[in-house]
């Protein structure tokens, strides 16, 4: 895989949202596992989504990120 690490996550998904994600990945002719860590990775990298999430669902402030664009990468500041 280019050298670069690959680590493997299993999701479970609601009917409904597994219909969502066939759906949208058969629009897109992709598999649909693909599409799914396509969604993660440009939800981890949108600063928006980890502010609205930690706003959300957060319970301990010590493990607050910041995060932060970094030569267009965004990283995470604790």
């Amino acid at each position: 895989m280019g050298g670069k690490r690959c680590v493997r996550r299993a999701i479970s998904l609601s009917n409904a949202y597994d219909l969502k994600l066939k759906k949208l990945s058969t629009s897109c002719d992709f598999p649909p596992a693909t599409l799914a860590s396509m969604i993660i990775q440009y939800a981890l990298d949108s600063p928006e989504f980890i502010m609205s999430v930690q706003k959300q669902f957060n319970k301990n402030k010590h493990y607050w990120v910041t995060p932060v664009n970094s030569q267009g990468e965004i990283t995470y500041l604790p």
